[in-house]
């Protein structure tokens, strides 16, 4: 199954194949096993809504976040059916 992806706040979306990116202020839906590689300049807040991920290989659960200043890259990986918000910082 595909990520799905709908847009929570400002900004646009987009999700493709098993690594589907997320634009600016969304949420995404994630099956388990899928992963989300996005470039996390100038810098995002992750907020799992639900389920188990691996922010580059830390794994959150619902309930965690984290911000994302330092990372060159920022990979997800749904350990477990997931959802998160992806925040961008000001």
């Amino acid at each position: 199954m595909q990520p799905r992806c709908s847009s929570g706040l400002a900004g646009g979306d987009e999700c493709s194949g098993a690594a589907g990116r997320i634009g600016e202020g969304s949420i995404a839906r994630l099956d388990d096993r899928k992963a989300i590689k996005r470039d996390p300049k100038p810098g995002y807040w992750v907020q799992v809504v639900g389920g188990i991920i691996a922010r580059n290989r830390t794994e959150m659960r619902e309930g965690d976040g984290a911000a994302i200043t330092l990372e060159n890259t920022l990979f997800i990986d749904a350990d477990t059916e997931a959802e998160i918000r992806l925040i961008d910082l000001p």
